[in-house]
């Protein structure tokens, strides 16, 4: 169980230090200051996160390892998403505000996919999360971006733990409504 709070971040210039000489931030004005969530888990640690501008990675700290439009045996011919190779059990969020359409194991997306969720921008792409260990959202829910959505796993056709990120557009057809994913 978590508990929500609600804090204020700096910017990214501030945080990377780009003030200028003698400015030590304090004459910014509100609009240019970066809200975040901060959660506090069961052991009292506190995680933050940032919302749309500051989620580089739907794992992150990892980077992509498959891309999206390898040439292989996928069903498509090709790599309809982008894998990120990283330990079982270390957090996928939301890269972007959203509303979640499915979570589960499987999802209407196919048994190939494993255990995984499948949420929706306000722009109306849809992203899936697969492969996971752990899903931490339900259907209906709405995110934030930079929440987590559950765990990386070895669900699914797998060869080891990643995460499969793939975006569609609409009719979200596998392969023919696949895009390279971008947020």
């Amino acid at each position: 169980m978590s508990t929500r709070t609600r804090c204020l971040s700096l910017s990214l210039p501030i945080l990377c230090g780009l003030l200028a000489p003698g400015c030590d931030g304090s004459e910014l004005a509100e609009a240019e200051r970066t809200p975040c969530i901060a959660v506090s888990d069961e052991e009292g640690g506190c995680q933050e996160e940032l919302l749309a501008q500051g989620v580089s990675s739907p794992v992150p700290g990892y980077r992509v390892t498959t891309p999206f439009g390898k040439p292989g045996p996928w069903a498509a011919g090709y790599h309809t998403g982008d894998d990120y190779a990283s330990p079982t059990g270390t957090k996928a969020v939301a890269i972007t505000s959203a509303r979640v359409i499915e979570a589960a194991y499987p999802t209407s997306w196919g048994a190939a996919y494993g255990r995984a969720a499948i949420i929706q921008s306000s722009d109306g792409r849809r992203y899936l999360y697969a492969h996971l260990s752990r899903l931490d959202v339900s259907a209906g829910q709405k995110l934030s971006a930079g929440q987590q959505i559950g765990l990386v796993g070895t669900t699914g056709n797998v060869t080891g733990p990643h995460l499969h990120f793939e975006m569609r557009v609409s009719p979200y057809r596998y392969g023919t409504d696949s895009r390279k994913p971008t947020w």
